[in-house]
């Protein structure tokens, strides 16, 4: 899957680990909440 972002022009492993960074802090809220 290849996700492109218009407002930052990060090299593609950057947003990868970005994207699973912010995922993994999206389910431990849901778990915390």
């Amino acid at each position: 899957m290849t996700i492109t972002y218009n407002y930052t022009p990060v090299p593609e492993p950057a947003t990868a680990s970005l994207a699973c960074a912010g995922l993994l802090m999206l389910l431990r809220r849901r778990r915390q909440a």
